[in-house]
């Protein structure tokens, strides 16, 4: 069986989306259970949450506002259910109270990955404890734009072409040119074309710009060899 302390995994005055959200997730952590058992203070939970818990199948135990009444109901059902033969308790708190149930079986222990409330010394000790992902959870934003993108890294000639390297480093462009002739034709370029991001353009621009320049000094080389050859006929 599953019991939530819902004030402990859910937070006092839970939203109706928290609800609709961690419980689920909660009780998919847990499975297989047979019952789901919860119990809040009447003052702490809207009308609404009430509705939804009982939606999603929670035996929805309502307490006064004395201090440890949640726990206290949520233990008298576990101890019953342990007389009638119970003898895995799922418990998503992180109250020491609920130690006292390994004593009738397996006890496991659910808190969220983040944000969870310290949980007890005691607690931890006797019950198996697993970490459940917080629904909706926001991947970590990047420190800076050029953190986590990978190295490209181009060969035109006598090596692996469009190599591309998974290093956390910023984009850098390493061309290497061996011999003009084994700029024709080579199949290194063609790994340009498919670069993407602005390493990737950048890659493209800086190739374009050596051919052109290199053209350029051919094209030179080659009208001066013309004009100095009609001048030695003429």
């Amino acid at each position: 069986m599953l019991l939530l302390d819902l004030e402990s995994c859910l937070g006092a005055q839970p939203k109706l989306q928290t609800v609709r959200t961690k419980v689920p997730a909660l009780v998919a952590a847990a499975q297989p259970v047979e019952r789901v058992i919860a119990a809040c203070a009447g003052s702490r939970i809207a009308p609404d949450r009430r509705s939804e818990l009982i939606r999603l199948g929670v035996d929805l135990h309502l307490v006064g506002d004395e201090r440890d009444a949640a726990d206290n109901a949520l233990l008298q059902v576990a101890e019953a259910w342990a007389g009638r033969g119970c003898r895995r308790f799922v418990v998503a708190s992180s109250d020491g109270r609920f130690a006292r149930l390994a004593r009738f079986g397996r006890l496991e222990v659910l808190v969220w990955e983040s944000k969870s409330p310290p949980l007890s010394k005691v607690l931890l000790a006797v019950g198996q404890v697993r970490s459940v992902p917080v629904p909706g959870a926001r991947i970590p934003a990047q420190s800076s734009p050029g953190v986590g993108r990978p190295e490209l890294t181009v060969v035109p000639s006598g090596g692996r072409s469009g190599a591309v390297a998974d290093a956390p480093v910023r984009p850098s462009v390493s061309l290497t040119l061996s011999g003009w002739p084994g700029l024709r034709g080579s199949a290194g370029w063609s790994g340009l074309s498919g670069a993407s991001g602005w390493g990737g353009r950048a890659a493209v621009a800086f190739a374009a710009g050596v051919l052109f320049g290199a053209g350029s000094a051919v094209g030179s080389a080659v009208g001066s060899a013309v004009v100095g050859q009609r001048g030695t006929r003429g």
